[in-house]
């Protein structure tokens, strides 16, 4: 029993690491921060690794080169007023991006590349980001 015990701690702390941060919490810290704040708080998460999911706005070709940009919805598609918004991006190769539907609901993760706030909406770029096998499925 204390094996288990252990062995569960052991794996919440290595799945509690792995996260950074939530984009939750980077919307919450936006939003009772002042933006000089905010940009002193956001520079302790830069180049850490995040397992988050989200909803696909939209995939796009990028402008030089053969990689594709995934555009993800944090909120998802019911969940706001105006339509899905843009909260997180990456890049991805052509064969992933031909997989991926409008408003599909998304398991990925990536490296923290850059975060700032565009019209009161936290942005965040990812670095080497990935999408969870079964959610292309």
């Amino acid at each position: 029993m204390k094996k288990l015990i252990v062995l569960t701690m052991l794996m919440a702390g290595v799945a509690s690491a792995q996260n950074a941060v939530s984009y939750k919490q980077l919307e919450k810290a936006a939003e009772r921060m002042t933006e000089a704040q905010f940009k002193h708080h956001i520079k302790r998460y830069k180049g850490k690794t995040v397992l988050w999911v989200g909803w696909v706005v939209d995939v796009e070709k990028n402008w030089f080169g053969d990689k594709y940009q995934v555009q993800i919805d944090m909120d998802g598609p019911e969940k706001s007023e105006f339509g899905m918004m843009t909260d997180v991006t990456f890049d991805l190769s052509e064969r992933t991006a031909l997989r991926l539907r409008k408003k599909a609901k998304i398991k990925f993760k990536g490296k923290i590349h850059h975060i700032f706030l565009l019209l009161g909406t936290v942005n965040v770029s990812l670095k080497h980001g990935k999408i969870s096998r079964r959610s292309l499925r």
